[in-house]
């Protein structure tokens, strides 16, 4: 699919970013890094490198301007799931923020163990 071929090319750039002698990270935009970091958060959420993922994403989520709705929006949309996988749940008035309100059904549901409300909130939104 697109997004594995999108993945494996971020997998690649992250190499060659990472090798010595590469400009480092901080010399580049900060909208550059923002997309560096969320970028290789999602392929470390992907590949459940779950501390890793976190890590970028929340630097991708910091690093945003506030002005970026949609693009903290979208970082939200896979640092929300990293950190359930931490136990760790986020604010409803972050989720009504970012217009993410379904996720709080599905946040619920976790922090509740209730397996039924999950899948029901998975197949409602």
């Amino acid at each position: 699919s697109e997004m594995c071929i999108r993945d494996r090319r971020c997998r690649d750039l992250t190499k060659h970013v990472e090798t010595p002698g590469f400009l480092p990270l901080h010399r580049f935009p900060i909208s550059h890094r923002v997309t560096y970091h969320f970028f290789v958060g999602r392929v470390e959420m992907f590949e459940s490198r779950y501390d890793a993922a976190l890590q970028h994403l929340a630097d991708a989520f910091q690093k945003c301007s506030s002005t970026y709705f949609k693009k903290k929006r979208l970082i939200l949309l896979y640092l929300v799931p990293v950190n359930l996988w931490f136990g760790r749940f986020p604010k409803a008035q972050l989720l009504h923020k970012y217009k993410l309100g379904p996720l709080i059904d599905i946040c619920q549901a976790v922090k509740q163990g209730n397996l039924r409300q999950f899948n029901q909130s998975l197949r409602t939104h």
